[in-house]
């Protein structure tokens, strides 16, 4: 879940990060798909795949504010901390003048 700067929409953010990706700005990611959502994958080893979406409108819960991009991902259980952390990494030192901030639910484990 993704918190974008004010002045950032969803499909700007996106759209941005797909063709800074496919320039080779950020080299260790990939686009498998731009459309209808956009698809990265990280370039390394680990395979997994980080599928971003604009995030549906919602009501504010009362723990945080709603989130304005989606990112699921997709692959190995035990790749997807691995493509998380570099996920992490990706928004963390290239895409903070976009991103104001993100957190992670973490699913229960049945």
């Amino acid at each position: 879940m993704l918190h974008l700067r004010p002045d950032v929409t969803p499909a700007r953010f996106t759209t941005g990060l797909s063709q800074a990706i496919r320039s080779g700005e950020h080299k260790a990611w990939e686009v498998v798909r731009a459309r209808p959502a956009l698809v990265i994958r990280h370039a390394g080893r680990f395979r997994g795949t980080i599928t971003l979406k604009a995030a549906p409108v919602r009501a504010r819960s009362a723990g945080h504010a709603p989130s304005d991009v989606v990112a699921t991902i997709g692959g190995k259980a035990s790749e997807r901390v691995l493509v998380l952390r570099y996920f992490v990494y990706l928004l963390a030192s290239k895409l903070g003048e976009h991103v104001e901030g993100f957190y992670v639910p973490v699913d229960e484990p049945s």
